[in-house]
């Protein structure tokens, strides 16, 4: 079997993956496909959360969805939430132990940069 689907890291097909390690489980921000994955020691892959669709919302598990995740970082147990950057959207989402996504904090894009000045009058 190949896919997005739930099953054994090597027959997955994670594309753009940015991961983090926590306690013997793997998390990876599988950014093309929009969700964020759960690998564990022995191999077994699961969506802790995103539905795949390219959008932004709240949500447990399959309900909440992402727009291109790219870091991810987890917090040690007992707590154990997994906090990812939305990058296109200049969001923190956090993810809870059992699953529910929570954005936490919305940031603005950059500033276009300003024209550059013109050079001063010279006159001879």
């Amino acid at each position: 079997a190949s896919g997005t689907l739930p099953g054994r890291f090597r027959d997955t097909s994670e594309t753009l993956p940015r991961h983090f390690l926590a306690a013997g489980t793997l998390f990876v921000a599988d950014r093309a496909n929009h969700r964020i994955r759960k690998i564990t020691a022995k191999g077994h892959v699961s969506t802790l959360a995103g539905s795949g669709s390219l959008s932004v919302s709240d949500g447990k598990g399959q309900a909440a969805s992402f727009s291109w995740p790219h870091s991810i970082v987890a917090e040690p147990s007992p707590k154990g939430a997994v906090y990812v950057a939305d990058t296109f959207v200049f969001q923190i989402r956090k993810i809870s132990r059992d699953g529910v996504t929570r954005t936490i904090s919305i940031g603005a894009p950059p500033a276009a940069p300003s024209p550059p000045a013109a050079p001063p009058a010279v006159f001879d």
